[in-house]
């Protein structure tokens, strides 16, 4: 029997906040969580409409080893509660001038394409591979895995010595263009880095990681979407006797002597020993505290999303896809320079291709994601007509890759969410959608620690801590902080 230990508050039921009570009440802890929404999840959450099933954001599972890990250190096997399959082609990459592309997880395949685009190309991209696999272990080992929030162990020789044998002061342009000579690869490569929510053109070259695990791991799909993830931790806590209260908005934290004692809720304070915010930095700091004058930070950009159902297979597609519209560079460079694109580059999700419960017999749904400004870009207004213009774009890529001319004729269902849902329902700062930026600046050491460097009793987990965004490296967030916890006792 695990005799209850210290009092654990956890702010926000996002998959951050969802691992860490799940490791703490393992651990023996007691745990209460308050959700301001009606139902856990945080972003990874779910639309469901005319049978019509849609991951709200997260699409994508990169690093599957880190949900294995979760259910492997809590004496549990994720396969007896989540079904796993893995596509056979990791995108269908579609360009604005009718070019396509099938990356495939077959190595056999996936060389006959390369070798389409040329020879040289084709041994250009193993040798990036190769080398992008190197960095990876050699950066997992080093930094993702561990904790970066004391500097004693982070400012060593042997630290330095690896970060310099990463080459984080190379862009991820120009860091594939060492080994990639043709245009559109170059885009297929770089346009996945936008998942952190920077631009190829300058963040650092470490993040050709994402590409990379891409690669080498897969990218698994969850029966029933992302959600199940969150419904199975869920299950858990509760079983585990962990409380979770949802419609219950914190609206403060409880602080004496730059000590956080507990949080204050509209009926009632309560109190515990350790405080930890799923919450990114800039909200709890901004608007759940006013002792502290908040630090500033680089942020994200942003994202529109357009969920569509539709009433006709679309067989041309794969689970994950990825359009590319001409002037590139220019185009997703607009999401960071505060303007919206003139024509989108983006990618789209079809679990359905896979997963037919998740729509109805001969039905499709897809998520649409393009990358856009976040709420501090003084002349992007979030109405009618930007969703429209928006909107106008997709269909009409849409149209072009399915060759379905009046595409939107096909739709049943059709849902959006802006940068001003992210803000209002999930409390991202200023419509953040991948947390603080991931420039040299705010990562590893850098980045917001898992304990406040302000605030005594105050804890942070999730996509602003180390090791970033994306649900893997929040599940590492979560490991980091709960060792972190734990080694209190």
């Amino acid at each position: 029997m695990i005799l209850m230990k210290e009092k654990v508050i956890i702010i926000g039921a996002g998959i951050g906040g969802l691992a860490t009570a799940l490791r703490l009440l393992n651990a023996g802890y007691e745990v209460v969580i308050y959700e301001k929404e009606d139902k856990v999840g945080g972003r990874v959450n779910r639309i469901q409409e005319k049978g019509y099933t849609f991951d709200l954001t997260a699409t994508i599972s990169m690093m599957p080893q880190e949900f294995y890990l979760l259910f492997e250190e809590l004496g549990l096997r994720l396969e007896d509660y989540i079904e796993i399959s893995y596509p056979k082609s990791l995108y269908y990459t579609f360009f604005k001038d009718g070019t396509y592309y099938d990356f495939s997880t077959d190595l056999i395949k996936l060389n006959r394409q390369l070798e389409s685009i040329s020879t040289k190309d084709a041994v250009g991209y193993f040798q990036l591979m190769s080398d992008i696999y190197e960095k990876y272990q050699l950066a997992n080992q080093a930094f993702l895995s561990q904790s970066c929030d004391q500097a004693s162990s982070f400012f060593t020789f042997k630290h330095l010595k690896e970060i310099f044998k990463l080459e984080p002061l190379s862009n991820v342009y120009d860091y594939v263009s060492k080994f990639i000579k043709d245009e559109k690869l170059k885009e297929y490569i770089c346009f996945q880095t936008m998942y952190i929510g920077m631009s190829p053109y300058d963040c650092s070259s470490i993040y050709t990681l994402l590409p990379g695990v891409s690669q080498f791991y897969g990218l698994p799909h969850l029966k029933g979407g992302m959600y199940r993830l969150v419904e199975v931790m869920e299950q858990l806590i509760k079983e585990w006797g962990g409380i979770i209260h949802t419609n219950s908005l914190v609206e403060s934290l409880v602080i004496e002597d730059k000590c956080v004692l507990g949080i204050q809720l509209s009926d009632r304070i309560d109190k515990g020993d350790y405080i930890i915010a799923n919450a990114q930095v800039p909200y709890v700091m901004h608007e759940l505290q006013s002792i502290i004058r908040p630090k500033e930070y680089h942020l994200s950009c942003s994202a529109f999303i357009l969920y569509l159902g539709l009433k006709q297979k679309l067989p041309m597609l794969n689970i994950h896809n990825i359009y590319i519209n001409q002037a590139f560079k220019e185009n997703i460079q607009s999401a960071f320079d505060g303007k919206l694109p003139k024509e989108s580059s983006f990618y789209f999700y079809v679990p359905s291709r896979m997963d037919e419960g998740m729509a109805p017999t001969n039905g499709e749904v897809i998520n649409v994601i393009i990358r856009v400004p976040n709420l501090k870009a003084q002349n992007v207004e979030w109405n009618e007509q930007t969703i429209l213009l928006l909107k106008e774009q997709i269909y009409k890529a849409l149209a072009q890759v399915t060759k379905i001319e009046h595409f939107n004729e096909l739709v049943e269902v059709e849902k959006y969410l802006t940068p001003v849902d992210l803000a209002t329902h999930f409390n991202c700062y200023e419509g953040i959608a991948f947390g603080l930026s991931h420039d040299l600046t705010q990562t590893n050491y850098f980045r917001p620690h898992h304990q406040s460097d302000d605030l005594k009793g105050l804890y942070f987990v999730g996509d602003c801590t180390h090791p970033g965004t994306g649900i893997s490296l929040v599940l590492k967030s979560a490991r980091q902080l709960s060792k972190q916890i734990c080694k209190h006792i």
